[in-house]
């Protein structure tokens, strides 16, 4: 199926069948401007899709966000069936989104914030400064409204850090990995810093 597009980029989406590997549905989604995928998840009938946008309006079949700028981010949730979104949020910020899980009813993002943001999608953040920040952000799946997040790392103090993976935890919660510099970096906001032993180190 030939996709409509830009001289930039779109988020094309695909699901494939199990038995033959024959495309059952493709989708385009996006704008003017440029769209990068930074994951898929799959929970039941839905289908959860993020990344980041730098065209306003940016189209997920009849979903439209607004007011973006660069490196703003998205998250999509459509319908497994037949890939139409159903929903699409905007998070307005300086944001690299990388990876996406689901965890029952919940839903998590993670990457690297830029920009000094006190709220994304409802969303209270304490950030330092306008560097590389870890950031996860966990929503409530039904409706794409944020519950909670938390940044790590301080890019005014010289320690920026991004996360770049996230899983779920049974029971409920989520396990994150990244990367962070600096001296060391204190993740939890109290206790213990973890020492930083060179170089960009991994954090679990």
């Amino acid at each position: 199926k030939p996709f409509p597009g830009d001289i930039f980029e779109n988020t094309p989406a695909f699901r494939f069948a199990a038995a033959t590997g024959t495309i059952d549905w493709a989708k385009s989604w996006g704008g003017g401007a440029q769209e990068l995928c930074g994951g898929i998840a799959v929970s039941g009938t839905d289908v959860f899709v993020t990344g980041y946008t730098s065209s306003d309006p940016s189209t997920f079949d009849g979903q439209t966000i607004t007011g973006n700028a660069v490196n703003n981010a998205f998250i999509v949730r459509a319908s497994a069936s037949t890939g139409t979104a159903a929903q699409a949020k905007g998070l307005v910020a300086n944001l690299d989104i990388f990876d996406i899980a689901v965890n029952g009813t919940a839903v998590a993002i993670v990457g690297t914030l830029g920009s000094t943001a006190p709220a994304i999608n409802s969303c209270s953040l304490n950030v330092s400064g306008t560097g590389d920040e870890a950031l996860i952000m966990n929503f409530n799946g039904a409706n794409l409204n944020c519950a909670w997040a938390r940044t790590g790392g301080s890019f005014t103090n010289n320690e920026p850090a991004s996360a770049n993976a996230v899983a779920p935890v049974p029971g409920g919660g989520w396990v994150v990995t990244g990367s962070y510099t600096g001296s060391s970096v204190n993740f939890a906001g109290s206790g213990a810093s973890l020492p930083n032993l060179g170089g960009s180190d991994a954090f679990l």
